[in-house]
């Protein structure tokens, strides 16, 4: 049997989650970010940790889930932090 899609990630992955109505796809890694793609492979978007002012933290993703009817995502990470992402609609 042959995969459908392939995807490569940028980091070993820890997680994957695929929404049921979006069409995403969510690979967390273990170099604490999150990469989120549409279902031919197509990265559209990537979550990262940043330093300074209202930076973000995210550890090393441990698990991830989608909301079954929202675009909402749930991240678990090493460091015992939950997160939870909204995707927003585009103006």
């Amino acid at each position: 049997m042959a995969p459908l899609e392939q995807l490569r990630a940028p980091a070993p992955l820890a997680a994957i989650d695929v929404h049921p109505l979006c069409d995403l796809v969510a690979c967390g890694s273990v170099n604490q970010s999150i990469s989120i793609y549409d279902l031919k492979g197509t990265p559209l978007n990537t979550i990262k940790f940043h330093e300074g002012f209202m930076g973000a933290r995210i550890g090393p993703v441990s698990c991830l889930a989608f909301h079954p009817l929202r675009c909402a995502l749930g991240v678990g990470s090493k460091d015992s932090t939950v997160s939870v992402y909204v995707a927003e609609a585009r103006r």
